[in-house]
């Protein structure tokens, strides 16, 4: 069986790090894992609303990468069933979605004034179906990182947050979103509140990607 999942959520959510320790959850769990990581941080244009170029290389390499690693688990799902050999989960995880890469356009198209290529919304429209599992990080109250990549404009961000969620409830796509009641009240969560909260957010996930594969 194949799953594909993706973290989706503004930048500065801690996606990355979700990712790679649910990849690692879900190892110990006997699933097969293919992380789809993030594209952005090869893109050669620059990032955070200036360049539409930026956009429509972020977007193509999404899509064309998670394409590729589906087929990819395709032809071993069907070389194992020729073989008769055990039913084994193979989990596509992608950290952040072509529907995060739209958003980002249609920010960037919306405050430049400018015309979003019309092949975009066309592949996020073909992609979203093929996720199985949609999990939606929300903004925490820690400052934003300067990794000398990603804005860190907190109004920037919470717009990007704000266009992705409203897009998700026009086209009433399915997600999970994140708990974050362990960090709830804190106004200076620590590493270790912070260790907490991921842990238990990485035990939901699995618990839900545990019951797809077991259908």
């Amino acid at each position: 069986m194949i799953i594909k999942a993706a973290i989706i959520g503004t930048h500065g959510t801690f996606k990355s790090t979700l990712v790679q320790h649910l990849g690692g959850a879900l190892k110990e769990e006997k699933a097969v894992i293919y992380l789809v990581q993030e594209i952005a941080r090869k893109c050669p244009y620059e990032l955070n609303g200036v360049d539409i170029r930026a956009q429509k290389w972020i977007v193509s390499r999404q899509y064309l990468k998670e394409l590729e690693e589906y087929k990819t688990f395709e032809n071993i799902e069907d070389a194992a069933k020729k073989k008769s050999s055990k039913d084994t989960p193979r989990i596509i995880l992608c950290d952040r979605s072509t529907l995060d890469a739209y958003i980002y356009t249609q920010e960037l198209c919306q405050r430049q004034n400018i015309e979003m290529p019309q092949w975009i919304p066309e592949i996020i429209s073909d992609n979203m179906p093929t996720y199985d599992c949609l999990f939606l990080t929300q903004i925490t109250p820690t400052s934003l990182d300067d990794d000398g990549v990603r804005s860190i404009d907190p109004e920037y961000q919470q717009t990007i947050d704000k266009m992705l969620r409203k897009y998700l409830a026009k086209k009433e796509i399915k997600f999970n979103e994140l708990d974050y009641k362990p960090i709830e009240g804190i106004e200076n969560p620590s590493n270790s509140d912070y260790k907490k909260l991921r842990e238990a957010q990485v035990e939901h996930m699995v618990e839900i990607i545990r019951k797809k594969w077991k259908k």
